[in-house]
């Protein structure tokens, strides 16, 4: 496995490569997280991680457990099958975060180590500016570049107008119309994603983010 097409980067690399041992160690990424099995990818393949009781014995908080896109240390000699051991994890170069509902004061941490944070809004009478200014500082506030993408084109007359008051409520964020139905915009939003580079999809229920996944990586 390519490891920098999962995005790994010279900085995680230095990173890990301090703090580990090379012969002992090899660095691995967290794809997924269900009931405290881990899916990692590491350069021998996609395995089923847990973490070792040493970890488990010294990290007591929820953040400090792994997440999507932690890059983590396992043990060389723990990898047999489809399974593995993770024993340590490297810092973080950002974090995207919620807080938790209730009186709980804990952050949730939904991702981590991302390039770009896809903002996706419906055009089909699902546009709220207001919403979107919510994600974005959310987003700017967790040290990830925003990308806003206008879904469903195809059912909106006039695109452009929406498209002129996200550029309003933020200059810097890039803006995409697409429509996964008639694929209006997603070569470019394809070329906008350079290989290597990690993103998440944020947004309200129905705006499209599935259908857009799934357009892209078809």
């Amino acid at each position: 496995m390519d490891l920098i097409t999962y995005g790994w980067k010279e900085n995680f690399s230095n990173a890990f490569y301090k703090k580990y041992n090379k012969d002992l160690y090899q660095p691995a990424r967290i794809l997924s997280v269900t009931r405290g099995i881990y899916k990692i990818v590491c350069s021998k393949g996609v395995f089923n991680g847990e973490i070792s009781g040493a970890y488990a014995y010294l990290y007591t908080s929820k953040s400090d457990y792994p997440v999507i896109g932690d890059w983590v240390a396992l043990k060389k000699d723990s990898i047999t099958g489809s399974s593995c051991i993770i024993d340590g994890i490297i810092s973080r170069k950002n974090e995207l975060c919620r807080n938790r509902p209730g009186e709980n004061t804990e952050k949730q941490l939904l991702a981590v180590n991302l390039d770009y944070a896809c903002i996706i809004c419906g055009l089909d009478n699902d546009f709220n500016i207001h919403r979107i200014e919510r994600y974005l500082s959310m987003v700017r506030g967790c040290k990830i570049e925003p990308v806003i993408i206008l879904s469903k084109t195809d059912l909106c007359r006039d695109h452009e107008q929406y498209v002129k008051q996200v550029i309003l409520c933020d200059r810097n964020a890039a803006v995409f119309p697409v429509s996964s139905y008639t694929k209006f915009g997603i070569r470019e939003l394809v070329k906008f994603f350079n290989k290597g580079k990690t993103i998440c999809f944020i947004g309200s229920s129905g705006a499209g983010k599935s259908t857009l996944i799934n357009t892209l990586c078809g």
